[in-house]
């Protein structure tokens, strides 16, 4: 039940940014963040991994993948959203 609230959660993301932001796909928790390019993908990883969340990027490295273990909590994503919030922001 908490891939719809963290899917949720990036769809916002989408929503805010969408000069950086492409879509949201996945299922369950295996879910990814499609960016417009990779350079921008590649520096919210990097801004992310500072901040304290590991990030992995995929396919030509304008996704990136999140994974987070099945107890996540709601509190833990929203805080995980929020810090990429702040990196979205810093680049725009």
């Amino acid at each position: 039940h908490m891939g719809p609230i963290f899917s949720g959660q990036l769809e916002s993301l989408v929503q805010d940014f969408p000069s950086h932001l492409a879509s949201v796909r996945g299922r369950g928790l295996m879910i990814g963040l499609q960016f417009h390019q990779a350079s921008t993908a590649l520096k919210v990883v990097d801004m992310a991994l500072a901040s304290g969340i590991i990030l992995l990027p995929a396919g030509d490295g304008s996704v990136i993948e999140f994974i987070p273990p099945l107890i996540v909590t709601r509190e833990e994503i929203s805080s995980a959203v929020a810090i990429l919030r702040l990196c979205l922001s810093s680049i725009s």
